[in-house]
């Protein structure tokens, strides 16, 4: 079975349904709201916009996502890269079109810098990699330092 990625619009309904529920309670409470609100409405209108702002922004940023994810279904579907949607941040993987290849497989590997700079320092100085992976293997940990 193959897992697919969750349409972005579930979310947009239930952050649409959250804020109605919130605009139900400020409407409730209005009048405590409101008085104090005014205790300091400098400080007040700064959260109050901050909060706005970064509301629009998610709801931005998850109705970017609908494109995407409609390209990303039709990728299962067919298991064919179509051209990415414009404005996407799914260009890196389109890039294996480029390369000439129609099918494709996302891996996900442990550790793929250190092999790209083993085989980029095996070019540069004869050696090097190497040392590079005694190195490595002695630590116990890839994110320990030398």
């Amino acid at each position: 079975m193959k897992s697919r990625m969750t349409d972005p619009r579930t979310y947009l309904i239930r952050m649409g349904i959250i804020l109605a529920i919130t605009a139900a309670i400020i409407a409730l409470l209005w009048s405590q709201l409101a008085s104090a609100f005014a205790g300091n409405i400098a400080l007040n209108s700064v959260i109050v916009a901050t909060a706005l702002i970064g509301v629009a922004f998610i709801f931005r940023q998850t109705l970017r996502l609908v494109p995407e994810t409609k390209w990303l279904a039709q990728i299962q579907k067919t298991n064919r890269i179509n051209p990415t949607p414009s404005g996407s941040s799914l260009r890196a993987v389109a890039g294996s079109r480029a390369r000439g290849r129609d099918t494709f497989a996302l891996v996900a590997s442990p550790h793929p810098p250190m092999a790209k700079e083993r085989s980029e320092l095996a070019s540069v100085e004869p050696g090097a990699a190497d040392r590079m992976r005694t190195r490595g293997s002695a630590r116990s940990s890839p994110y320990e330092r030398a």
